[in-house]
């Protein structure tokens, strides 16, 4: 089964997973579906680690309850467990709760792309609190809930390349999972660098799969 290679710590070759970022999310959880392998390329960027909400989502993949700060918020929100991943929940909470024009969550989304941060997301936040509070969001709780927009959302990556990437990184494990050493020798000749090639037939020998050195 794929999703083995991933709770076995079996990351050699598989796209995306040959860093420690993401093997160090992988190796806190347990991976059961595509969905976990898209937030995980999402959420081992440097913004999400950053700010906490990785280690959150964690927890609560784990076990601890998922929260949201309002119920008006759980559509946007549910597949990443109540924590603001990609870009493009920024955007719908946005323009669907703050009632924000396109022009400015086009803005937000370019403001992610360049981490630019809590500094410019602000000029925003009082158009957004005076939207939700149209739809009945508590003023108290708009304020915890921006602060984690901007905390959250503007480091955050975007899921339609968390979902390509994550695609990819699934037909590798899939690959390796029942086709191991064509996937080891497509693997190597696709990498030119011996030190790393090395490294791939270490970690295949420690993953059970030996190779006869050149005599």
């Amino acid at each position: 089964c794929s999703s083995d290679l991933f709770n076995e710590g079996q990351f050699s070759g598989i796209f995306q997973f040959n860093g420690p970022a993401l093997q160090s999310i992988t190796n806190q959880i347990e991976v059961k579906s595509l969905e976990d392998i898209i937030s995980i390329t999402a959420l081992a960027r440097p913004g999400p680690m950053a700010s906490g909400g990785t280690n959150e989502w964690i927890k609560r993949k784990n076990g601890k309850p998922v929260e949201y700060p309002h119920g008006a918020f759980e559509p946007y929100l549910r597949n990443t467990l109540g924590i603001v991943a990609y870009q493009e929940q920024v955007m719908e909470i946005g323009r669907s709760i703050g009632d924000l024009s396109w022009e400015d969550v086009t803005a937000l989304r370019k403001a992610m792309s360049k981490s630019l941060g809590k500094e410019y997301f602000d000029q925003f936040g009082d158009r957004f609190k005076a939207g939700a509070i149209k739809k009945g969001i508590p003023a108290e709780t708009l304020t915890k809930v921006w602060d984690d927009l901007c905390a959250y959302g503007a480091w955050a990556f975007n899921r339609s390349h968390s979902v390509a990437y994550g695609i990819v990184s699934y037909w590798c494990a899939y690959m390796k999972a029942h086709m191991p050493f064509e996937f080891a020798a497509a693997t190597l000749t696709h990498e030119g660098d011996p030190i790393k090639q090395i490294k791939i037939l270490r970690e295949m020998k420690a993953e059970g799969y030996d190779y006869v050195p050149v005599d």
